[in-house]
């Protein structure tokens, strides 16, 4: 199944084997210029070893860009210790393979920062610089400790953001006014978007997701076939979606997935955490397809699927007080591989 990651990607630490890729592969990503001429490389105004204990210390931080001084970003720090942040600010969804990727540093071109600046400007209504924004690319160290904690953040920075707005390429590139809800949705559909592992959990999770075309952002319950809506609190649906990003949480266990593996050493050992990083990383995917406002980007064989992994979520995370112990993480995760392993094809 394909997928492209994202958080995972941060998420990667070494399984203790010589293996450095337990979570994924991680590809080196760099940005792109949007500008025909380039321009020059705006950086993040404080160093790594600073991003890196504000990410210890469960604090993210959110930025601004004034094009009338363009040689610094304003920062404004995130506590992720509170339920509520009191922070206003637009959490960016994107692809990092798509050109706004950075694997070297906390930085992106001017064009860049100047383009996501205005997007977020419009989405709020607030003049020209005022819009704070968060992107892993300037907002996640790119120290390997330190990424990790910060994945493990993401979950709560794109559910406390005001709106969180997707920056997909082929979806900007087509305008929305005059265009029907089914051709919005195709757009969507056949976008790199729809197949992104973590794409599901952000649009989840998000008080309100936006995707950008050319000449607007337009919701996601604008884009979604008519009848279908995001889960209101409260019912049995948002129960659901409560238990599908436990599930998903789960998965950034330390060490991910090297834990499952029962083979002490050798080849079965390395296989055998293959498969199962394999088969997790398409059940996180079925898991949110179950939910009817992620249906209609499911394969005619996910169809099928779903409703094998939906039940197998409700066994394992239907309990309430579900513990965040590691090893009770461990646990939930090997239930759901021994319910799932041979009924759902990977």
């Amino acid at each position: 199944m394909f997928a492209i990651l994202s958080q995972l990607d941060i998420c990667s630490t070494n399984g203790g084997d010589g293996d450095s890729s337990d979570v994924s592969d991680i590809d080196d990503y760099a940005p792109a210029h949007i500008c025909r001429t380039g321009c020059p490389v705006v950086k993040l105004p404080i160093d790594s070893g600073r991003l890196g204990a504000l990410i210890e210390s469960d604090t993210s931080i959110c930025v601004a860009f004034n094009h009338e001084n363009p040689t610094n970003l304003r920062v404004k720090e995130l506590d992720l210790s509170r339920k509520d942040i009191d922070v206003p600010y637009v959490a960016v969804s994107h692809v990092r393979a798509e050109g706004m990727g950075n694997s070297r540093g906390t930085e992106l071109p001017r064009c860049r920062i100047q383009e996501i600046q205005g997007f977020a400007d419009a989405l709020t209504g607030n003049p020209p610089g005022q819009t704070f924004f968060w992107i892993d690319s300037l907002c996640v160290p790119t120290e390997r400790r330190t990424k990790k904690k910060a994945a493990q953040q993401i979950c709560h920075v794109f559910s406390s953001a005001t709106s969180v707005l997707a920056l997909v390429p082929s979806i900007a590139s087509k305008y929305a006014s005059g265009t029907s809800r089914e051709q919005l949705l195709k757009s969507v559909t056949a976008s790199s978007w729809s197949r992104r592992l973590w794409t599901f959990q952000e649009a989840a999770v998000a008080k309100r997701f936006l995707f950008q075309f050319k000449d607007k952002a337009v919701a996601l319950e604008d884009i979604l076939p008519l009848g279908v809506a995001r889960p209101k609190r409260d019912n049995a649906e948002h129960q659901l979606e409560d238990m599908i990003v436990q599930f998903s949480e789960d998965i950034k266990i330390e060490n991910f997935p090297s834990p499952l593996l029962y083979e002490k050493d050798g080849q079965k050992k390395k296989a055998r955490r293959h498969q199962a990083k394999a088969r997790l990383r398409s059940y996180l995917r079925l898991s949110f397809l179950v939910l009817p406002m992620f249906q209609c980007f499911a394969t005619e064989r996910e169809r099928i699927e779903v409703s094998a992994v939906k039940s197998a979520l409700q066994r394992v995370y239907g309990a309430q007080g579900q513990s965040s112990g590691r090893e009770q993480k461990l646990e939930r995760l090997k239930r759901v591989l021994g319910l799932l392993d041979g009924v759902v094809q990977v």
